[in-house]
């Protein structure tokens, strides 16, 4: 992810506006942008077009290595079965594995998040357990 003004600042300020910034774009906000750097829509852009690349290779079984904010963010917003809120989506630490399986063109299902086995079906936000907004 591009972070613009962000780029490698630790200062607390910076950390809240790009966790602030990443929490809009999970929740739907795509047009959010990181001061001085993208927008949401802008870095799915280009994390879809690599994944579209690696579907047209045929490949049945593929491993993707990136950073794991943009692993999180595209799963979290392209997979059908995940939301910004589900539990599963609190932590993926480093070297974590999200599984994800094709559920058609352009469809996506996550069947293990880490450790975990993640439902067929996550709970709309509001509802119960999964519900709960990601923390900042």
């Amino acid at each position: 992810m591009l972070a613009g003004d962000l780029e490698m600042r630790t200062d607390p300020a910076s950390v809240e506006q790009y966790l602030r910034t990443m929490i809009a774009w999970a929740s739907g906000d795509l047009g959010a942008r990181m001061p001085g750097g993208e927008s949401g829509r802008a870095t799915l852009d280009r994390f879809d077009a690599v994944v579209d690349e690696i579907v047209g290779t045929g490949a049945d079984t593929v491993a993707a290595v990136s950073h794991g904010a943009v692993i999180r963010l595209w799963a979290i917003t392209r997979a059908r079965n995940l939301h910004a809120g589900a539990p599963v989506v609190q932590v993926l630490e480093n070297t974590g594995v999200v599984t994800l399986e094709s559920d058609g063109p352009g469809g996506w299902t996550v069947t293990r998040w880490m450790d975990e086995t993640v439902p067929h079906v996550s709970p709309a936000p509001g509802d119960g357990p999964g519900g709960a907004p990601l923390p900042v």
